[in-house]
C-alpha cells in the first residue's frame, strides 16, 4: 500500500518528533486529488509539451502566436523547428504556472517582484501562455486522475 510506505518515509524524515505529530499523520489518511496542485503537472514529470505538440490544430495556433510576437519569432517562423517552439511552451509553463508562489509570506516575510528581464518575457509570452492555459490544465487534470485512481 503506497500510504503505508509514505507515512513511513514521513517517520523517517521526521524522525525524532514527538510520537504525537506521528499519530496525527496516521490519522490524515491517503493523499487526495484536493491535496495535489495541477501545477504539480509539468514539463518536468508529464509528456504534457509533447502532448502539446502532437495536437496538429493546436500546433499550428501555437506556430501562429509566436509568428506575430516578441523577439523570438524569427526562431519559430518556421514549422521547421520544433525544438523552439517546444522551448517556448516550457518557458510558459514555467513562467506562468510552476514556478508560480501563491502562498502566504511566512511569519511577516516579504516577497519580491519578479526582475524586470522575467517580467518582460511573461509579457512576451503571455499570449501563447493564453492559448495553451487550458490544454495544459486539462492534461495535469488527466495525469492527476490517472495517478490517484
Amino acid at each position: 500500500d503506497s500510504t503505508v510506505r509514505w507515512i513511513d518515509h514521513l517517520r523517517y524524515v521526521f524522525r525524532g518528533n514527538t510520537q504525537k505529530n506521528l499519530k496525527s499523520l496516521e490519522q490524515a489518511g491517503s493523499l487526495e486529488f484536493k491535496d495535489v496542485p495541477l501545477s504539480s503537472v509539468d514539463f518536468h514529470c508529464s509528456s504534457v509539451v509533447d502532448a502539446l505538440l502532437g495536437e496538429r490544430e493546436m500546433k499550428r495556433r501555437m506556430w501562429s502566436c509566436l509568428a506575430q510576437q516578441g523577439p523570438h519569432k524569427a526562431d519559430c517562423a518556421s514549422p521547421i523547428d520544433e525544438e523552439a517552439l517546444s522551448e517556448r511552451i516550457r518557458r510558459c509553463i514555467w513562467l506562468f504556472r510552476s514556478s508560480t508562489n501563491k502562498k502566504a509570506p511566512f511569519q511577516g516575510a516579504t516577497t519580491q517582484p519578479p526582475a524586470l528581464e522575467i517580467q518582460d518575457e511573461r509579457q512576451e509570452l503571455s499570449g501563447l501562455w493564453t492559448l495553451i492555459s487550458r490544454s495544459v490544465e486539462r492534461y495535469s487534470y488527466g495525469v492527476l486522475c490517472q495517478k490517484l485512481q
